[in-house]
């Protein structure tokens, strides 16, 4: 303590330790050597009090005189206190030392009296000893005497008791009786009274062993199982065919097994009576092959009456047994769990059931290898089932979701086939997008709902790591699986509208070509809104929660953007087979048009060009309905042709002409031109329909037509029609200038004298058609 401001108590209790030379880390060490520390052992009183008056003002000196002296009586009084503290104790040891001393000369006195006694009590029994000993000898020889006397008697008395525990039927206490003397009366056979007596008990042990025979051939109404077991058992014991006894005792066992499980085989109206048949079947069928595989093991295994090639034999017959009723038993059991209102978590809880009731029959028949497996295999085969046949209806949806859109498109062409070639079906836009709406809607809807049930599966199985882990990667497996399926199936639809046709023939147009048509046309959108909706985005979700089972399947690959780009090139190819379709449709009313017959000079348009014109429009409009776009309004009055119609004709000019479109081709890099691979998508459908009919059109020209002056013109009045038309529909159609320069390129080439008609002659002719076609369009 190093300052008279310490607590009371502190400064008590180390006055008290310094009293008692108890050390303390901060008064011998810290203070020790300090004269003015009233606490240490080199403490100086005049030192301190000349230190306390020179620091200290007269009212702190006063404060610290009267602490002074309050501790000093407070320090007396507990000395006071431990000194008579200590002088009690040490009355009381000096009492304890003179008693101690008294009782230790009396124990002294007592010893020496035991010690006399002792001696006495062996000298006594030595005594008795040697009186007793003849009479000790007599006495054993008399109770062996008793006990071969004994024996005698129970041998004398063996058919009597076994003849008495017979009828009253204690067939157990009679086969106790006659092993127990058997020995002895093989031993002395050869005397005439214990022949006698062996032939007697023999004949008893044989009609017993009838009697016996007889008793386990009767049902389990007549005869309890226990009985049953003991009266095998007995059998045994008398050594009879080990062979026959277990085939009696597992025919018995069948049939009880069999006559259990049979009203369980019958189909379940409900998924609350299939429970119960359920828990039936655990209660009821393992129990009884529980006790069957216990009793068998008790009787033909653990018994030392059998040879050990007999118990070879006997688990041989075991094994196969059991894992033939085990299978019975999971074969029912796999048709219960075929119920279609079966839920998830009743499954978990019927396998977990299925586990436990197998491992504890494992504990019983421990040799049999085929057994410890059987639970796994039937977890997995149930799991596997039961997802599959969830993936397998969500499937069948999907797939009548498609036929759904294949029949709409049947309504609609149905009703386009019975207008005009110049009119559209009302509502056709309502008509084209609800079919894809209701399909995107109804896949999400089914998707989401498959992946909630397949949660629910996996979560009820997350208290068995392995069953967790077989349940996470058949739902992942399968789960692609199903992705797989449904895109294979789009593609399937795909593949059965883009087969070969046998292009250019006018017999392959037909109602289901035009059918087939839009039905690409609109799973092209179908594909295309499961990208943009992200509708497999709750499988992607799924494959998330278990990194571990996708990496142990191979890493089976969902990834967003990997779905993202399936599902685009799908919807391009679907456009593409659309196109495709399309342009043969369009090639048919080129191929109608009269090529190589004796012409007059032209006065209109063919009637071929505006049906072209007005097809192209119909599909533009069956693209932006479909996709939703913003519809193109055509506007003649904006439309500028090319003045230079009549540039083609000559041979002249074809050089010339062929330098400026190389030159217009390849002099603006920002033109999007039909000769490049650019990546298709529903605005630029329209443009490679036309480029494919164009295109058409001039190979036609150059296989199969030859033209003499009038047709050549009249060629020039359509091409000057059709491309009016193009330009009116769509956008940068300067493109197609090229193509529409190499009709007439290969019309000249096909003609014997080529010459332009006069411009006013084509615009003449064009005249008339043009203000038809601009009224059709705009109604």
């Amino acid at each position: 303590m190093s300052d008279f401001k310490l607590p009371r108590k502190s400064r008590v209790a180390t006055l008290l330790a310094t009293y008692y030379n108890v050390d303390e880390d901060n008064s011998t060490e810290a203070n020790g050597g300090d004269p003015t520390n009233i606490d240490g052992i080199h403490f100086d009183a005049e030192t301190h009090l000349k230190k306390v008056l020179k620091e200290k003002p007269l009212p702190e000196l006063v404060s610290v005189s009267n602490e002074l002296s309050g501790e000093i009586k407070t320090l007396d009084g507990n000395l006071q206190m431990l000194v008579y503290e200590n002088y009690n104790k040490f009355l009381s040891a000096t009492d304890t030392i003179r008693a101690m001393k008294h009782n230790v000369e009396s124990i002294e006195e007592e010893l020496i009296t035991l010690s006399n006694h002792m001696k006495d009590i062996n000298k006594n029994s030595d005594l008795i000893n040697t009186n007793l000993a003849d009479s000790r000898a007599k006495i054993e020889q008399l109770n062996a005497v008793r006990a071969l006397v004994k024996k005698l008697q129970f041998i004398f008395e063996l058919p009597s008791k076994l003849h008495r525990s017979v009828t009253c039927e204690a067939y157990t206490q009679a086969v106790k009786y006659y092993k127990m003397a058997s020995e002895i009366l093989d031993e002395n056979s050869n005397i005439p009274s214990f022949r006698t007596i062996k032939d007697e008990a023999d004949d008893i042990m044989h009609r017993l062993r009838a009697q016996l025979r007889d008793l386990i051939k009767k049902d389990e109404e007549s005869l309890n199982n226990s009985d049953f077991t003991e009266f095998i058992s007995l059998l045994l014991q008398l050594d009879e065919d080990d062979l026959t006894l277990r085939q009696q005792f597992l025919l018995r066992w069948t049939t009880i097994i069999n006559n259990h499980t049979l009203p369980l085989k019958a189909p379940c109206s409900s998924a609350e009576e299939n429970t119960i048949f359920i828990k039936k079947l655990h209660d009821g069928s393992i129990k009884n092959i529980f006790r069957f595989a216990n009793d068998f093991k008790i009787l033909f295994l653990d018994s030392n009456q059998l040879t050990q090639q007999a118990q070879i034999k006997a688990r041989t017959q075991l094994d196969s047994s059991v894992c033939k009723f085990v299978d019975s038993y999971l074969s029912i059991l796999e048709s219960k769990l075929q119920h279609p209102d079966l839920t998830g978590s009743v499954l978990i809880e019927v396998l977990q059931q299925v586990d436990f009731n197998l491992q504890n029959l494992v504990a019983v028949v421990d040799f049999s290898k085929d057994l410890k497996t059987k639970s796994l295999n039937f977890a997995k085969k149930s799991l596997e089932q039961s997802i599959c046949r969830s993936t397998n209806n969500s499937f069948l949806r999907f797939e009548e979701l498609f036929q759904g859109i294949t029949k709409k498109t049947t309504e609609i062409y149905a009703e386009r086939l019975t207008k005009s070639p110049f009119q559209r079906p009302k509502n056709l836009k309502s008509d084209l997008s609800t079919p894809v709406i209701l399909v995107s809607s109804e896949m999400k809807e089914i998707i989401l709902t498959l992946c909630n049930n397949l949660q629910v599966l996996n979560e009820a199985s997350n208290r068995d790591q392995e069953l967790f882990n077989l349940t996470s990667e058949l739902i992942i497996s399968e789960m692609h699986s199903l992705h797989q399926k449904v895109h294979q199936k789009i593609l399937l639809e795909a593949s059965l509208v883009s087969g070969d046709p046998h292009f250019g023939t006018a017999a392959s147009v037909s109602k289901d070509m035009l059918q087939h048509t839009l039905s690409s046309l609109l799973l092209a959108r179908l594909s295309s809104q499961i990208c943009e909706h992200s509708l497999w985005s709750p499988v992607f979700e799924l494959f998330t929660k278990f990194p571990s089972a996708v990496k142990k399947l191979g890493g089976l690959s969902f990834s967003t953007n990997e779905m993202n780009d399936l599902w685009t090139k799908t919807s391009q190819m679907l456009l593409k087979v659309y196109v495709s379709w399309s342009t043969q449709q369009l090639s048919t009313i080129l191929y109608s048009r009269e090529w190589n017959s004796n012409f007059d000079e032209p006065t209109a348009v063919s009637p071929s060009i505006p049906q072209l014109i007005n097809s192209l429009w119909m599909i533009q409009q069956d693209i932006f309905d479909v996709f939703d776009l913003s519809r193109k309004i055509p506007n003649e009055a904006t439309i500028k042709l090319p003045t230079d119609d009549d540039r083609l004709c000559s041979i002249r000019g074809k050089g010339a002409l062929i330098e400026k479109d190389i030159q217009r081709m390849f002099a603006a890099k920002d033109t999007t031109s039909l000769l490049q691979n650019i990546e298709l998508s529903p605005p630029t459908a329209l443009a490679f329909i036309t480029k494919g009919v164009i295109q058409t059109t001039t190979e036609l020209i150059r296989r199969e037509v030859c033209l003499d002056l009038p047709g050549l013109h009249q060629l020039q009045v359509d091409v000057r029609c059709l491309r009016w038309g193009v330009y009116l529909l769509l956008d940068n159609a300067a493109q197609f200038d090229v193509l529409l320069d190499e009709i007439m390129l290969s019309a000249s080439d096909r003609c014997m004298k080529p010459a332009p008609a006069e411009s006013s002659i084509v615009l003449k002719c064009f005249g008339t058609m043009r203000a038809m076609l601009v009224f059709k369009l705009e109604s």
